[in-house]
Parts: C-alpha cells; sequence; structure tokens
C-alpha cells in the first residue's frame, strides 16, 4: 500500500501536474504497477482534505503534488485564474501557473533543509568537532558515534533536497558523506594520542590520580608544537611555570595550574608540600622531554592535519548550500 502511494507522489513530484488519464496511462498501462482500482483507492486518500495531493476538476480532473497543508490557500488563489480561462486552454495555462507552486516546493525546501543544514554545520577545534552550543545548554555535544548526525538529516525533505541538487553548484550531501568519514578518523587518531599521553604519565608518575585536565592540557599544548608555536607550548608546559602550584585538602595533596587540577595523591608520612611540589615540577620536565620526541610529534601532526581538512571540508560544504539557498528556483529549472 505505502509503496502504491510513494509512487503517486514521486510521479507528481516529478512530472506533475497529470490529468486522471496521463496517471492511468502511465502507472496502470505502460509501468503495471498497480490496478485501476489501486489507482483510484490512493488518489482518493491522498487528495482528501490535508493529504498530500490536490485534485481539482478543472475540465477533467486534474492532480497535483503539494507538501505543506499551508500551501492550500496559494493553490486557491492559482485556481481562480485557471476558472478563468476557457476550458479549451486550461490544461495548458494550468501547467504554466504550476511553476508557481513548484517554487513554493523549492522555497519550502531552503526552508527546512538548506537554511537548518547551514547553521547545524559542525564546530571544529583541535580539541574536538562538536554540534553547535544549544541555547540554555552549557556543554556541546561532540560529533562522534551515533551522534555522528545533523538533526536536519531526520527532516522529511531532506532527501527531496537531494534530488535537487545540481554538482556545478556543489554537492553537499557528498561533501557531508566526506566530512563525516574524516571526522571519525580525526576522533580515532585523538584517542590514540590521548592513550599515549596516559601511558607516559602513568610511566613517571607512578603515585597519586591523573586528572583529565592534565591530559587535556598536553594534549592540546602537542597541537602547539605540531603547528611549530614553540612559545605556546613553553608556557602552557614549563615546568617551572609559575601557575604550577599545590594545595592540601584533608589528607590529599593536589597538583594544579591555576586552579585546575592535575594529580592528586594521598599523603605520604613524613611527606611536605614542597617535596611533593618538587617531585611533581620534575615529572612536568620528564613528559616535556618525552613529548617533543620526533615520533610522538609526527602523530600529533597527523591530527593537526587532520583538524586542518574537516575545516576545508566545512567550508566547502557551507559553500555549496549557500550556492543553493540564494537560487529562487531549484536546479533542475535551470
Amino acid at each position: 500500500m505505502e509503496e502504491r502511494t510513494n509512487e503517486i507522489i514521486e510521479k507528481l513530484k516529478r512530472e506533475g501536474p497529470l490529468r486522471w488519464k496521463d496517471l492511468y496511462q502511465q502507472l496502470v498501462v505502460e509501468e503495471g504497477c498497480m490496478s485501476k482500482a489501486t489507482l483510484n483507492r490512493r488518489l482518493s486518500d491522498l487528495s482528501e482534505p490535508g493529504g498530500q495531493i490536490v485534485k481539482k476538476k478543472l475540465g477533467t480532473s486534474v492532480y497535483y503534488f503539494l507538501n505543506r497543508p499551508e500551501d492550500w490557500s496559494k493553490f486557491e488563489e492559482i485556481k481562480k485564474e485557471y476558472l478563468a480561462v476557457s476550458n479549451e486552454n486550461i490544461i495548458e495555462k494550468y501547467m504554466e501557473k504550476s511553476q508557481e507552486a513548484r517554487k513554493l516546493y523549492w522555497d519550502n525546501i531552503k526552508e527546512k533543509v538548506v537554511e537548518p543544514w547551514m547553521e547545524q554545520l559542525p564546530e571544529i577545534e583541535y580539541n574536538g568537532i562538536y554540534h553547535p552550543k544549544r541555547k540554555y545548554i552549557r556543554e556541546r555535544k561532540p560529533f562522534k558515534g551515533e551522534d555522528a548526525v545533523l538533526p536536519v538529516e531526520k527532516e522529511i525533505l531532506f532527501e527531496d533536497f537531494k534530488k535537487h541538487v545540481n554538482p556545478s553548484y556543489g554537492d553537499p550531501f557528498e561533501e557531508l558523506n566526506e566530512f563525516k568519514k574524516s571526522a571519525e578518523e580525526f576522533w580515532k587518531l585523538k584517542d590514540d594520542i590521548e592513550k599515549k599521553i596516559d601511558k607516559v604519565f602513568k610511566n613517571k608518575i607512578k603515585e597519586g590520580k591523573i586528572h583529565e585536565n592534565f591530559v587535556r592540557r598536553v594534549y592540546e599544548s602537542s597541537c602547539d608544537l605540531a603547528k611549530g608555536d614553540d612559545k605556546a607550548f613553553n608556557a602552557n608546559m614549563d615546568p617551572l611555570h609559575k601557575s604550577f602550584n599545590v594545595t592540601k585538602y584533608g589528607g590529599e595533596y593536589h597538583f594544579n595550574y591555576g586552579v585546575d587540577p592535575f594529580v592528586i595523591k594521598e599523603i605520604s608520612e613524613g611527606e611536605t608540600e614542597k617535596d611533593f611540589e618538587k617531585k611533581m615540577r620534575g615529572c612536568v620536565g620528564d613528559i616535556v622531554k618525552e613529548i617533543k620526541k620526533d615520533k610522538y610529534v609526527n602523530k600529533v601532526k597527523d591530527i593537526v592535519f587532520k583538524v586542518e581538512n574537516l575545516k576545508q571540508l566545512r567550508k566547502e560544504m557551507k559553500s555549496s548550500l549557500e550556492r543553493h539557498y540564494y537560487l529562487s528556483v531549484s536546479p533542475r529549472e535551470l
């Protein structure tokens, strides 16, 4: 049942408006995909108020696809002009006026798909790829795994837009697929790098709990180093930096950078804050030496390259969407 209904809708989308005898000739006689009775039942269901097609008696039964119920009022305005035309030319005049209805359909695609798509393009940073921040929600959702999907992809007209895309204006669907593939590769690289950072820490810092702030700071500083920004790297990871400090909470020492905890350790008997701070600064120095090694830096350079590639893909996708958005009619009408 649904398959037969879709065949009628797709036929009217592509070729409508069509007279009943045209639909009968194509779907029943030529394609043989349904019987005459099935055609009539489906047309009757679809043309009920609030349905997806309009049936008008203009000398003969003429069917036209409308995507939104609110477009009915516009269709009624067009109908008044049709009724002023002689029966001899009514179908020809109807076909001319259908261009206006097709423009309404294209405007609907731009409103429901193209514009939201541009607004939902992910944000790209060296620390991750994220969906744009939503109002009143503090945390951004990573564009990763099951969440590597744009909300607009669930819009009913999303697939319809694909049929209107003209590759000469760019193909945002191909660019989105490439972006997703590249984003997946980025997250894998980032996860591998962070595991290596964690392993280096555990080799150097035998006691205490390493906070995720420490991993993130070393990762971000590693990206600075891979980009050749030694100044930024040294500013963040200099073991003698004054922002490194030790605080005491109950029976624990916290080794911090500013107010961010890096390492948390239970206080050993006879261990002073100065002893712990000296040990931690020494560990930071050892870690800096490890991550400056060519083997490690080259892996981080892959991350830097991938981020720049993703930024370029995003730019191309947005450009393709903008070129389609500023067209007053569907590209397939040009």
